[in-house]
């Protein structure tokens, strides 16, 4: 059977199931800003009959189609991950899709080939962990730079105070830059190196430089 003969003759059932997608899609824009329990809530109430329809309409039709064809495969595919696929109609804190992440990886696999070159199993998994660091940093508005000055400051001191590893974490340094404490800023200003716009107030891409000292 031709894969793509199959999935034009069977046209209706994917036309279906976009289309009920879409009604997904277009509850996640409306709940897009709540917070998390009225996200979960909102999903129960919309969007769990919606991916009911989607999952009765792959196990009715997964028997009448070619395994092999297009449309078999992405109902099965479907099928196979129902439960993981679920799991954000119950969790607010959960997004519809990954969609986020792979954009926040993006730039990390433009560089994949370089990563080659780590020098080490090591060294890679270095790089990974730095990596890792300073996505969480852009997608939380956190100045990077600023940030691993102040990680290497406290990844110092972990040993002799005792700092658990989550405090090190991006978001405990955006709260202590939210707090606006004197010391912090001036500490941060010097081991920087510069007194210059701040990453909220000057973004990638744009043309000002913070100014060094």
């Amino acid at each position: 059977m031709n894969p793509s003969r199959d999935l034009c003759n069977r046209a209706p059932v994917a036309q279906k199931v976009v289309s009920l997608y879409q009604e997904l899609y277009a509850i996640e824009q409306e709940i897009a800003w709540s917070d998390h329990e009225t996200r979960a809530r909102l999903r129960q109430e919309r969007a769990a009959s919606v991916f009911d329809q989607i999952t009765d309409i792959c196990r009715s039709t997964q028997q009448s189609v070619e395994p092999a064809s297009l449309l078999g495969k992405a109902i099965a595919y479907f099928l196979r991950h129902e439960a993981g696929l679920r799991t954000y109609l119950t969790d607010g804190r959960i997004e519809i899709d990954n969609n986020a992440v792979e954009r926040a990886i993006r730039k990390i696999a433009l560089v994949r080939k370089n990563s080659q070159f780590a020098g080490s199993e090591m060294a890679a998994d270095v790089w990974m962990l730095f990596a890792s660091l300073v996505a969480t940093c852009e997608v939380n508005d956190i100045d990077p730079r600023r940030y691993l000055f102040w990680l290497c400051f406290k990844a110092s001191q972990s040993k002799v105070d005792n700092i658990p590893f989550g405090e090190l974490l991006p978001w405990h340094f955006a709260e202590a830059e939210a707090r606006g404490d004197r010391d912090h800023l001036k500490f941060m200003d010097f081991v920087s190196g510069h007194t210059g716009p701040r990453y909220r107030d000057v973004k990638p891409g744009r043309s000002e430089d913070p100014i060094d000292t």
